[in-house]
């Protein structure tokens, strides 16, 4: 029997793995009049690693023990960072939007730093499959300085 509870993050999970997989299409540049649609594209995806982040450090930190599997928020996690920089086509560096011009601007910066983020996670992922508690918060606080390196450098502040 599935537990109503379960119902809402198993869906929301596998609406991730779908928004990955299209993320992987390459990048391209968007015309004007879907700049404003593909920016709040690209916030929603960003707030949704946000969130699985959050998740990850109520699982680890706090305790929780409900909600999704950690190994199901790390496939997540690893799905929606497959390609950050597609996410920054050119052609949205208008309007409302906290990422930097340095995005498009060094781009090769910007790709390697997303590129950083995303070899972490990955490393992440393979420390929860290992199962070993030391290694996985070690590697939590990997993908944390990566995320927020980018951030730094490439995020406007709040």
């Amino acid at each position: 029997m599935q537990h109503p509870e379960m119902v809402v993050p198993a869906r929301l999970f596998i609406g991730l793995v779908i928004l990955g997989i299209t993320l992987s299409a390459p990048a391209q540049e968007i015309p004007l009049e879907k700049a404003e649609a593909a920016i709040k594209y690209r916030q929603n995806v960003m707030s949704a690693l946000g969130g699985l982040a959050g998740t990850v450090v109520g699982q680890l930190r706090d305790g929780f023990s409900y909600g999704p599997d950690l190994k199901d928020v790390t496939v997540a996690l690893r799905t929606l960072s497959t390609d950050i920089p597609a996410l920054f086509p050119t052609g949205t560096d208008v309007g409302e939007t906290k990422a930097k011009a340095e995005v498009w601007s060094k781009r090769q910066q910007f790709e390697e730093a997303a590129s950083k983020a995303k070899e972490k996670i990955g490393a992440f992922a393979d420390a929860v499959d290992q199962g070993e508690r030391g290694a996985i918060f070690g590697a939590f606080k990997e993908v944390g300085d990566a995320c927020k390196g980018c951030h730094d450098d490439f995020r406007k502040d709040d």
